[in-house]
């Protein structure tokens, strides 16, 4: 059975086919626009329907990674297989900073120098499953709630919220938000402080 989920999860993401149009609809822009102007739409009606059409298929890669990435948490380390073959969906800063702190924790394996916990799941253990829910849109980028599962209930609140971009074609995880207890913390801002934790102690 977890076989089945895997390859199911794998047909879903590798490489990218969750990216192509058989898989994710996404249109261009320019031809959203151009059929917002053969149906004589509004430039405000043109914008919410390119936005309507992007949140959709940003939830639909969202929900297909983290599906992916919970089936392969329970047999190995699912961040270090991402940023190895599908790095190309992570932004080039995200991949570096990760990679510097990898390294970093493998020089220094009695202490804890890098990230304690897992980025992508916010979690140090793993859920039966991740489902993403709002997306929002801040410019150029996309704010994804994901939610967590444990015994059949989902989390009150976000467990992560990925923050994504939508670059030649294909979606792009740039950070990975958190918030607890009323506070708000970043993944590319903990490895900054970490980075510099570091310095410090050489």
């Amino acid at each position: 059975m977890i076989g089945s989920v895997v390859y199911a999860c794998f047909a879903l993401f590798i490489p990218c086919p969750i990216l192509s149009p058989a898989d994710q609809p996404i249109l261009p822009a320019t031809a959203i626009a151009g059929t917002a102007r053969e149906e004589g739409q509004s430039g405000a009606n043109r914008t919410q329907a390119v936005d309507s059409t992007e949140t959709r298929s940003c939830r639909k890669f969202v929900g297909d990674f983290y599906t992916w990435y919970i089936a392969h948490s329970k047999s190995g380390d699912p961040l270090r297989t991402a940023l190895k073959r599908y790095k190309s969906n992570f932004s080039a800063e995200l991949v570096q900073r990760l990679n510097e702190d990898r390294r970093a924790a493998a020089k220094s394996p009695g202490e804890i120098v890098g990230l304690d916990f897992d980025p992508v799941l916010n979690s140090q253990d793993t859920p039966e499953k991740y489902v993403p829910g709002a997306v929002t849109q801040n410019g150029r980028r996309f704010l994804v709630e994901v939610f967590s599962f444990y015994s059949g209930k989902k989390s009150a609140a976000p467990a992560v919220t990925p923050e994504l971009l939508h670059e030649h074609g294909r979606w792009v995880f740039s950070n990975f938000r958190y918030k607890s207890d009323g506070k708000s913390d970043d993944l590319l801002s903990i490895l900054a402080h970490l980075k510099t934790d570091r310095k410090k102690g050489k």
